[in-house]
């Protein structure tokens, strides 16, 4: 029984010591030294004195670097001492399970190892807990230490791109230099030029008062060549000044036309131009359409026209006839009852009444003429046009029920004219 918990301990130290090879990488941030059982005394990380960490500020570039190389090579050795300190207790287990007294009994033993286990174990049951908080602390340190990395790759392409700049900067000051070295030779040259113009002009009176009426003369020049810059600046001034007026202008078309015509006239552009250019080309050959449809309306019209003068002469013919069948009707009536022939002749004076009634309001409406200004395709003369045709169309069908109501007023006349001559007979 002994002997298997020793088993089971080694079997557990042996867990732990994976564990703590496992993150052997990761930097610790604890140390301190742990008193067993048997009198040995070990730095531990799992101990309860702590060094407290935190998150370095990366912007003291090589110092955060130096220092947190410091404190991972400190929990390597940390861990080091770890392991040693975790093989001296595998040897100590081992021996104490392989060790037997032969003066002793087995329950002394027994009680013995139990005793030495327990402490053990609850030593370990503590190490345990302690390293699993800092194992805890150690996969924090090691977050750390994976942002401290990448921000020291950042830092180290930014001091690349420093060092390209500073090479570009060098190499810009090289050709500053050379260019100062050419305009000090430059200057030395004209140093040299101005001794010789200076010997020339105390050798030569006449040479400077020519170079003075050439310099009155340039000096006439530049002020020429000022006022015709002043010129040139004003009327380059007027010109944006009329371009701006033509832009505002042309805004306003556009505006005007954006709310006249469908179509995107928001800016002035080369494309909203040839949108316009098109959309006057679809207004042309609409006009052209429209004005084709007028002249098919006025065809119409005239035909109107000659319809309701065929229609006035029909309607004469049956006045004519009314007229004959009203004579016919008196003399047939004049033979029938004198009290028959009375009632007659009132229904027909009622009817031929009513007939004249509605003639004299066809006449009327016949002799009203169309009428409108139709000089000019606008839309008020398309307007009056549409009107025109709706009261020709109304009146046509005016006219056309005036004329079934006559033909009806013929046939009843034709009926009693009939019936009439059959009374007669």
């Amino acid at each position: 029984m002994t002997s298997s918990s020793y088993l089971l301990d080694r079997e557990i130290l042996g867990s732990t010591r994976n564990i703590i090879d496992a993150h052997s990488n990761a930097p610790f941030s604890q140390h301190n030294s742990y008193r067993g059982s048997y009198g040995t005394t070990s730095p531990l990380p799992y101990t309860t004195t702590t060094t407290s960490y935190h998150h370095h500020s990366y912007g003291n570039g090589s110092n955060d670097v130096s220092e947190t190389k410091k404190v991972v090579i400190d929990f390597q050795d940390q861990i080091r001492l770890l392991k040693s300190d975790l093989e001296k207790k595998d040897a100590l287990i081992q021996e104490l399970t392989s060790i037997k007294d032969p003066n002793k009994h087995e329950n002394f033993e027994a009680s013995k190892y139990e005793a030495l286990v327990g402490q053990e174990r609850s030593a370990f049951e503590g190490a345990k807990r302690e390293l699993d908080q800092y194992r805890t602390k150690i996969e924090g340190l090691t977050y750390d230490l994976r942002e401290t990395t990448l921000k020291l790759a950042a830092k180290d392409e930014r001091i690349n791109e420093l060092k390209h700049e500073i090479d570009s900067i060098k190499r810009e000051y090289d050709l500053i230099n050379q260019a100062n070295n050419q305009l000090h030779i430059r200057i030395r040259e004209l140093e040299t030029n101005v001794n010789s113009y200076d010997s020339v002009s105390n050798k030569s009176s006449l040479t400077i008062l020519t170079l003075q009426k050439d310099g009155k003369e340039k000096q006439e020049q530049i002020l020429e060549l000022q006022s015709r810059v002043r010129t040139h600046i004003e009327e380059r001034e007027a010109s944006e000044r009329k371009t701006e007026a033509l832009q505002r202008k042309l805004q306003e078309l556009f505006s005007q036309l954006k709310i006249t015509i469908t179509g995107d006239f928001a800016q002035p552009t080369p494309a909203s131009f040839d949108i316009l250019i098109t959309k006057i080309t679809e207004i042309c050959a609409e006009n052209t359409t429209l004005r084709g449809t007028i002249v098919k309306l006025e065809d119409t019209g005239r035909s109107f026209d000659n319809e309701t003068k065929a229609n006035r002469a029909t309607i004469q013919q049956m006045v004519n006839q009314l007229h004959v069948y009203e004579q016919n009707t008196v003399s047939h009536h004049l033979e029938l009852d004198k009290m028959k022939a009375e009632q007659e002749r009132e229904a027909s004076e009622r009817k031929t009444e009513a007939l004249q009634r509605k003639l004299q309001e066809l006449f009327s409406q016949l002799k009203i003429t169309i009428t409108g200004d139709f000089a000019q395709p606008t839309p008020a003369s398309f307007d009056i046009l549409i009107i025109k045709i709706t009261e020709i169309c109304a009146e046509n069908t005016t006219l056309r029920g005036t004329i079934v109501k006559l033909e009806d007023t013929g046939r009843s006349f034709d009926n009693e004219t009939k019936a009439n001559r059959a009374t007669i007979q």
